[in-house]
């Protein structure tokens, strides 16, 4: 998980300094260079292996993404509300999983503010959106469970989709609140508590994420079958 996030963790700065993002930023109503920064930006993410590179101005607008071209562009999209754009701007860096709400798809948001040259103020935000299913599918493959909760006990990283967006812990109202505010997990439900007997197996493992809010629990079943979800009624955040 780590390696996966660590490849990219130089690229939000390396792409900001990038020519074409440093002049539209200038000038974001000029056409002509807000074409060149979405190729630009199109250019960084197939080079970098990316799922999307965006640009956002002071106001957590969208300037010019990589996605451009697609039904689901970020370009003129307000992220305002985001963590990886509010980190950024007051302290110069972000870090942040959700699932988009503008494509519906899950990733991980690594942001840089970039200053103007002239005072050194803030002028806009460069995100990079790691795409993690790869990662999924490998553990998928294992014989053990494997989920990844965040800060508030939310699965979202898991080898079992059943288990994705479900929590180890009932959710306070000020969890509640804060997904709702960030829009973490977009439209999706947030599901039933996941059964503790299930999550205290004698081959069962939990452990924090360094640098992180994350835990990692891996269990591996004594008997061979697979864990089966119980149905039950859902928490819409909206």
């Amino acid at each position: 998980l780590h390696d996966t996030i660590d490849r990219f963790g130089g690229v939000p700065e390396l792409v900001s300094a990038g020519s074409p993002v440093v002049a539209v930023l200038e000038n974001a109503a000029s056409k002509p260079l807000v074409e060149a920064a979405n190729a630009f930006l199109e250019r960084a993410a197939k080079g970098v292996g990316a799922a999307a590179l965006f640009l956002l101005d002071e106001r957590g607008v969208t300037i010019a993404a990589s996605n451009w071209r697609e039904a689901g562009s970020f370009v003129g999209h307000d992220y305002s509300f985001r963590p990886y754009y509010r980190e950024a701007m007051r302290g110069g860096r972000g870090q942040y999983y959700g699932v988009g709400v503008t494509t519906g798809l899950p990733g991980y948001f690594m942001s840089s503010r970039i200053s103007r040259p002239s005072d050194q103020t803030p002028a806009g935000v460069l995100v990079v959106k790691i795409d993690f299913s790869e990662l999924e599918a490998s553990w998928a493959k294992g014989g053990e469970t494997v989920l990844v909760t965040d800060q508030d006990g939310v699965v979202f990283l898991s080898s079992d989709g059943h288990l994705k967006y479900r929590p180890v812990r009932p959710i306070s109202e000020e969890a509640a609140a804060r997904l709702d505010s960030e829009r973490r997990y977009a439209s999706n439900r947030i599901g039933p508590v996941i059964d503790p007997k299930f999550l205290d197996a004698d081959l069962s493992a939990s452990a924090p994420i360094a640098e992180t809010s994350w835990r990692m629990i891996t269990i591996i079943p004594a008997d061979g079958r697979k864990f089966q979800p119980v149905a039950a009624a859902a928490v819409v955040f909206t």
